[in-house]
């Protein structure tokens, strides 16, 4: 039987993946089951549970996936300039604003308050990402000590911790609300922490 390579497994991870995400948008995390997983995804119940042992471990890479996709953006940031506050604010939002399935990510969290499995997974993403934005604003807080004088490593994780924050609120609103106004949030944000304005791409 010829050797299935990693780059067919991972190709086959991220198309169960796929899956998941369509079906979580369209039903609910709670009103879905595996099996309407394995449906949407075409493949055989052996063939998912060969990856993930069940909608838990679907839900945690679900998670990894999206929020996974804004610390790379973050990461991106760090070339050879370091990042305004503000421009690193804009892109975990633009990153937001683009996610097709950043839906998903609002239900997660609703689930996750009453779910402590579903909870700690989500935690650990988040530490992740919010750990990120640390460093990156770390490292503009220690170019401009005038701005900072008090010291950079509480400054970064109040302001890296608050901008983790934003992205949340920003994706609720947009979900909910019909007359959500994306760019008054951001000016809103601008004139609420006294930084450059921020705004999104068109």
């Amino acid at each position: 039987m010829p050797k299935v390579s990693d780059e067919h497994r991972a190709a086959r991870r991220s198309a169960i993946i796929d899956a998941a995400m369509r079906v979580f948008l369209r039903n609910g995390y709670s009103r879905t089951s595996m099996a309407d997983i394995i449906a949407e995804s075409g493949l055989s119940a052996g063939a998912i549970y060969g990856y993930f042992d069940g909608k838990q471990a679907l839900v945690h890479a679900v998670a990894e996936r999206v929020l996974g996709a804004r610390i790379a953006e973050v990461q991106a940031l760090s070339g050879s300039d370091v990042p305004h506050p503000s421009a690193v604010m804009r892109a975990v939002l633009e990153g937001v604003r683009n996610e097709p399935f950043s839906g998903v990510v609002v239900q997660l969290w609703a689930e996750a308050a009453a779910d402590e499995h579903l909870r700690a997974g989500l935690t650990r993403v988040f530490s992740e990402l919010r750990a990120t934005l640390i460093a990156v604003v770390s490292a503009w807080g220690e170019a401009h000590p005038e701005v900072v004088p008090a010291g950079v490593d509480d400054w970064s994780r109040r302001v890296g911790l608050v901008i983790a924050g934003l992205g949340p609120g920003f994706l609720l609103f947009s979900s909910l609300l019909e007359d959500f106004d994306q760019e008054a949030y951001l000016s809103g944000i601008a004139l609420a922490l006294g930084i450059e304005p921020v705004a999104l791409a068109r």
